[in-house]
């Protein structure tokens, strides 16, 4: 039985990293344009499939309330990756609190059903090494209350998918 550290996957997923010269500041990059462009991808194909229905974007957000759901979880997205943007320094300083922020995000994308920022943030958090090591906290007291809000409204989203899907 091999280890997550040693499975075959992790050392080819290194190597790849360390070949591409990949390191926690680009990573972080990747994960913010990933974030705010799906987003405005997501935003423009429901812009798309209201024009091609030939309806207002309004009407068409009342007919296909997945749709508006998904809007909103975008929004949220452009959000994230304006905040995350905005802290890169605070977050490329402290290894731990770098840690902390992208497995909260990426579990919050992973429930929302954004896969490839899923997979983003696994990457970012491999990265992650390099950082130096200054706190002892993941996520510290003053960050918890904007962390819970945020998943809030991520879990509400979740609960109206599920809902609208079954």
């Amino acid at each position: 039985m091999t280890t997550a550290r040693n499975g075959m996957v992790t050392r080819i997923g290194k190597r790849v990293i360390h070949f591409l010269n990949y390191n926690a500041k680009k990573a972080l990059n990747v994960y913010m344009s990933m974030l705010g462009l799906l987003a405005l991808a997501n935003v423009a194909y429901i812009s798309f499939l209201a024009n091609a229905t030939q309806v207002t974007l309004r009407e068409f957000l009342d007919k296909n309330p997945i749709n508006t759901v998904m809007l909103i979880v975008s929004t949220m997205d452009v959000i994230v990756a304006y905040i995350l943007w905005m802290e890169k320094d605070k977050l490329l300083a402290d290894q731990r609190k770098f840690q902390g922020i992208i497995v909260y995000l990426s579990v919050l994308q992973l429930l929302v059903g954004n896969l490839l920022c899923f997979v983003l943030g696994m990457i970012t958090l491999v990265t992650s090494k390099d950082l130096p090591l200054k706190g002892t906290k993941y996520i510290r007291n003053k960050d918890v209350f904007p962390l819970i809000m945020g998943a809030v409204i991520y879990l509400f989203c979740l609960f109206l998918l599920l809902k609208l899907a079954f």
